[in-house]
């Protein structure tokens, strides 16, 4: 059985129907009756945050993200990768060297030679993650990671036989059917449409893969 959204327990809570919410937020009843029985994903990035502030929540408990910390400064970790949808990069361009460190404590429960962060930069999360929030990741072939619906995860896509790669950060959902889509979470209608894992890859095709466990998120405030 498919567990109750946040949005749908929300509005229960709260006694409102598809309908209240609708007109108080100025958008189709079904619109709302999708979002609550399917997930908020379906709605743009200003529905999502009209909804979030007139049921006095986030926009981040509307997406059911996992629980991400701005970081502490308990050591230092690696950056690895520079990450954002939409730019592709020749293999050899991709180095081991680390591009700098950031403060903060790798996760307990996790090897710490298996984490490290990655640049966010561009739109394609912005209504979650700004331009330039470092996540903190961790191996998700070390840790045999299983995807489970409201992870983020950072994805992994190459084409031309490998030679070209891209990185970016979704948010999974796990389709009725048990198809693992990967969503962006963006105001820009450019990055709309979720990335499904290829099952049967060729050397013609974009082969995709997660490939890190997002764990925490440092986000500059200031």
């Amino acid at each position: 059985m498919k567990p109750v959204s946040y949005l749908k327990k929300i509005m229960q809570a709260q006694g409102l129907s598809n309908y209240a919410l609708a007109d108080r937020v100025g958008v189709s009843e079904g619109s709302v009756r999708q979002a609550a029985n399917l997930g908020t994903h379906r709605l743009g990035a200003d529905t999502i945050y009209n909804i979030a502030r007139e049921l006095g929540t986030t926009v981040e408990a509307l997406l059911e993200l996992p629980p991400l910390s701005k970081g502490d400064s308990q050591g230092t970790l690696p950056v690895r990768y520079r990450t954002g949808g939409g730019v592709w990069i020749e293999a050899f361009d991709f180095s081991d060297v680390p591009l700098g460190e950031v403060e903060g404590a790798p996760v307990k429960s996790y090897p710490r030679t298996q984490q490290w962060y990655e640049k966010l930069e561009g739109d394609s999360m912005n209504v979650v993650f700004p331009d330039g929030t470092y996540l903190q990741v961790v191996d998700a072939i070390a840790i045999q990671y299983v995807p489970k619906s409201g992870d983020v995860v950072i994805v992994e896509r190459t084409r031309d036989a490998g030679f070209l790669r891209e990185r970016s950060a979704k948010q999974v959902e796990i389709g009725a059917d048990g198809t693992v889509q990967l969503w962006p979470r963006s105001t820009n209608p450019r990055w709309q449409q979720p990335i499904q894992i290829n099952d049967h890859p060729t050397d013609e095709t974009v082969q995709v893969r997660i490939a890190a466990k997002v764990v925490r998120a440092i986000i500059d405030l200031t």
